[in-house]
């Protein structure tokens, strides 16, 4: 048990205490020991990889290293399949980036036939002219 006087703040500890004490003293020790081991082996791993780096084989590595273009890395090691999943890809792409736009397009044409600017009797053949596009761009993009 660790007690204190206020009138000149000295600590006393019994016996018991002091061996608890000594104990943690030495998982300290051991501890700080190890740190510096631990500290030791990095000091070498930097000096290691600095040397790694100095050496002529990793300086004519980095010299070699070149930027490749996309089409190129895709292409290196791929079969004829690969392409064609690659442009099939492409198209898909394009595809769906597209849709929109003419959904948008063809949306405004049945819209047109319900504005009144188109004579009365031409308005079904608008709506059913859009209704041929709206069936023919599902059938294209789906």
């Amino acid at each position: 048990m660790i007690g204190m006087r206020v009138e000149d703040t000295s600590i006393s500890l019994n016996s018991k205490d002091q061996s608890d004490d000594s104990e943690i003293k030495s998982l300290i020790s051991n501890f700080q020991n190890e740190l510096g081991q631990i500290k030791g082996e990095v000091t070498n791993l930097k000096n290691e990889i600095k040397q790694i780096k100095e050496s002529e084989p990793f300086k004519k590595y980095e010299k070699k290293k070149k930027s490749i273009s996309f089409l190129k890395l895709m292409t290196v090691q791929s079969s004829k399949s690969d392409i064609i999943y690659f442009i099939l890809g492409i198209l898909g792409s394009i595809a769906a980036g597209l849709s929109m736009p003419l959904i948008s397009l063809l949306l405004g044409d049945v819209i047109d036939g319900f504005d009144g600017s188109i004579p009365k009797e031409r308005v079904p053949k608008v709506i059913h002219s859009a209704i041929i596009n709206f069936i023919c761009a599902e059938l294209v993009f789906s």
